[in-house]
């Protein structure tokens, strides 16, 4: 937000300094440029997050014994499939519980193996 701000400064001083015949609109308009920062801020920021691949999900990617698995960012389950780990977590953050037909397609991992024996 900050750089930004920096840059809408910086554009208005130019600005005024470059055209002293529009000084008084360019100073008239500078309250309405920096009122716009914050919408401006966050249109890059959205922009910026979808070219990196954010999708809001918190779904984690771990390596086990030379698999790929898909976990759940609210209660930890395992899953081969992102699709599936993305439901649960889903379920999870709208119901705060767990969906038998989701957990069903979760992978049983060592920990959990140990803990039900």
């Amino acid at each position: 937000m900050l750089k930004i701000g920096g840059v809408i400064a910086a554009l208005l001083v130019v600005g005024a300094i470059a055209f002293p015949q529009f000084r008084p609109a360019i100073i008239s308009l500078a309250p309405f440029a920096l009122f716009a920062l914050c919408p401006l801020s966050m249109f890059f920021a959205m922009r910026g997050m979808k070219e990196k691949g954010h999708t809001g999900s918190m779904v984690k990617i771990i390596t086990q014994q030379d698999k790929e698995l898909h976990q759940c960012g609210e209660c930890g389950l395992q899953y081969a499939d992102k699709a599936w780990a993305e439901k649960c977590e889903a379920w999870c953050k709208e119901h705060h519980t767990c969906n038998v037909e989701v957990i069903a397609h979760a992978i049983q991992t060592e920990e959990q193996e140990q803990h039900d024996s």
